[in-house]
């Protein structure tokens, strides 16, 4: 499988910079988080540098791997849209089966339910905070139940 590495930045509005290696499944890899998301529209993409080559992302890709860096600490994800070639349809059929897999053995699951409706608003209005997060597109993925069920 391939791991991306996400470096940290100075500040949040620093480019997105990474690395993609490849790991051997079957032999020791690093310990890694598993992005859970909805890849959102392809109607507003954005760039981030891989490997340092531009590559385009959804925005909704970008939005979670800027919350998602740090700024000390780099970060090892597995992320179906860049890990996967989805250009690859061989690797595509091959890669798919392991996602249960790869679910399992990583580290923890993050789910990126999207950018917070009002930033800095508290939540004292429970019922409109709950509405808010169960309707956000995430939760009609089906992929959701085996990444939630497997994930820890």
């Amino acid at each position: 499988i391939r791991l991306l590495t996400l470096y940290p930045c100075n500040n949040e509005d620093d480019e997105i910079a990474c690395t993609l290696e490849q790991h051997d499944f079957d032999k020791a890899i690093p310990t890694f988080i598993a992005l859970s998301y909805v890849w959102g529209s392809l109607e507003d993409p954005k760039t981030i540098l891989v490997n340092g080559c531009t590559t385009t992302v959804t925005s909704n890709l970008h939005a979670a791997l800027r919350h998602i860096r740090h700024d000390k600490v780099e970060k090892i994800i597995w992320i179906d849209a860049l890990c996967i070639d989805q250009e690859n349809a061989e690797e595509k059929a091959r890669q798919i089966p392991l996602m249960r897999d790869i679910y399992l053995v990583a580290h923890h699951v993050l789910a990126w339910l999207g950018e917070a409706a009002a930033p800095g608003v508290e939540s004292a209005d429970r019922k409109a905070t709950f509405t808010d997060i169960i309707s956000r597109p995430y939760w009609n993925r089906v992929w959701v139940i085996q990444e939630f069920v497997l994930g820890r």
